[in-house]
């Protein structure tokens, strides 16, 4: 059976994650942000030292990022109902409009996902059934979040509006202070850019010595996609994480007629995301906490 279609879909999804980490490196390289300094050192003798940076220039992500963003998780959705169309002809001759109703089930709800298994028990054998169930994101506190549960909230966001792209500043913002002073107070934004953000918010307890305030903000950011209730997600580990779900997901549904080819097919794609995750990680991680995420998941 030609298993092209839904590795073909997964291929193209691919190649549109391989287009936002194109565009992420052009929008870095770019000099997007600029920021200002105030601070009160040379303000009389207050006993707090007060500093703060805020965003002067910021250009925002085009909307091309929120249409790529779309095509890659509506192919990765697609894929997987495209493989359980594969699936349900193994079992019985499909008229078009069985074809047109068959969907590969998702369910965050272990009883709806139970009244669907019930329903398809004489239209499935027990093994299909088992490795649909292995999957779903049945909700225990955690179900909304994981994987295929958020690429279906999303290809359904993308059908009716278009998914909102940000570009958000890091909560782990670090100033740097010498000499070393007692902190007294701190804030740091948490929230898309915008011209105007106050990033940072740093006072200090006067030392009793006199000298130079010597301080530096490493600014970080990271692009995100926003949900309905507010929830921003970082585009491209989102994008990883989906992907990953939705391509073993196929994968293990197609096993049982797959042929020599296909199992190839779908090494390279699973050789080539391998990479991507590392030049993913490493545009946004420092080299060791890249390197900590990769062996954790490799053990997944």
């Amino acid at each position: 059976m030609d298993l092209s279609s839904p590795f073909g879909k997964l291929a193209h999804a691919m190649r549109h994650m391989q287009r936002l980490g194109d565009m992420q490196r052009e929008y870095r390289e770019s000099n997007p942000i600029e920021y200002s300094h105030f601070h009160n050192t040379d303000y009389g003798r207050s006993p707090i030292l007060a500093t703060q940076w805020r965003v002067r220039k910021f250009e925002p992500l085009e909307d091309t990022w929120s249409y790529v963003s779309g095509d890659a998780i509506n192919n990765m959705r697609s894929a997987l109902d495209h493989a359980m169309l594969l699936t349900a002809a193994r079992f019985r001759t499909l008229s078009s409009k069985d074809e047109r109703r068959v969907q590969y089930p998702i369910f965050t709800d272990g009883a709806k996902w139970e009244q669907w298994r019930q329903r398809n028990e004489y239209q499935l054998d027990e093994p299909t059934l088992d490795a649909l169930e292995a999957v779903q994101p049945i909700d225990d506190g955690s179900g909304e979040e994981r994987a295929l549960a958020l690429l279906n909230r999303l290809s359904n966001v993308d059908k009716h509006r278009r998914i909102l792209t940000h570009t958000m500043s890091r909560p782990d913002v670090v100033v740097h202070v010498s000499p070393p002073m007692e902190v007294v107070f701190e804030k740091y934004a948490n929230e898309p850019m915008r011209e105007g953000l106050t990033l940072a918010t740093v006072k200090f307890l006067r030392p009793q010595h006199s000298g130079t305030l010597d301080t530096h903000l490493d600014v970080e950011y990271y692009e995100v996609m926003s949900l309905d209730n507010g929830t921003m997600l970082p585009i491209a580990l989102t994008m990883h994480v989906m992907f990953t779900a939705a391509f073993y997901a196929v994968a293990e549904l197609l096993e049982p007629i797959a042929n020599e080819t296909d199992r190839w097919f779908v090494q390279q794609i699973e050789d080539n995301e391998k990479e991507n995750l590392r030049k993913m990680l490493r545009s946004f991680m420092n080299e060791e906490a890249a390197t900590a995420f990769e062996a954790t998941a490799d053990t997944v």
